[in-house]
């Protein structure tokens, strides 16, 4: 999937492979016999397919050729921090707001929403009202239009992690009338 490198450090998604590759040096070579490779605190096996690493954190994969006449090279060294999880996101609105059930507010109430990823940071966070076209979220916002709405809501990170939340907010622009009934005199 995807790669992204801070200060020379890989951060990638879970569903990457490694493969190791070997070359013969040429004049005089007894040619390569094995790729051995080192994962982790595992023990060194002969490397046969590519590497899966199944779980997120920090990883070393140290590896090595040997050639026929048992010649080994020195181990070289590969870190990569797998980043596993989504981002986060926290959608927050302003006061005065009813939250039983569904979320009811007024058309001025205001939408904030913030993402974190500890791991690899935030590439982009959009949203979109009901059928709208998804906008990137930049500013806090507010749904004008009364009635029932859908708030979609998903942010991305620089491995290509996602997470999505819908919240169904009711935005009542009504406000509540009063009435005056005369009733029968009283002597």
């Amino acid at each position: 999937e995807k790669t992204y490198f801070v200060d020379n450090h890989e951060y990638t998604s879970l569903n990457n492979t490694y493969i190791l590759l070997s070359s013969d040096p040429g004049d005089n070579a007894s040619g390569v016999k094995d790729i051995v490779c080192k994962v982790d605190d595992l023990d060194e096996e002969t490397y046969i397919a590519p590497i899966q690493l199944n779980d997120g954190g920090i990883h070393k994969i140290r590896y090595c050729a040997v050639d026929e006449a048992g010649n080994k090279e020195d181990w070289k060294e590969y870190i990569v921090t797998i980043d596993d999880s989504p981002p986060l996101i926290n959608i927050e609105i302003s006061d005065p707001k009813i939250e039983e059930g569904m979320i009811s507010v007024k058309s001025d109430n205001t939408i904030t929403v913030t993402t974190s990823d500890t791991v690899t940071g935030i590439m982009k966070t959009e949203y979109k009202i009901d059928e709208d076209e998804w906008r990137a979220y930049i500013n806090p916002f507010n749904i004008s239009d009364s009635g029932i709405h859908k708030l979609i809501v998903r942010s991305k990170d620089y491995v290509g992690n996602t997470n999505t939340r819908v919240l169904d907010i009711n935005v009542d622009m009504t406000a509540p009338s009063t009435g005056l009934i005369l009733g029968a005199p009283k002597y």
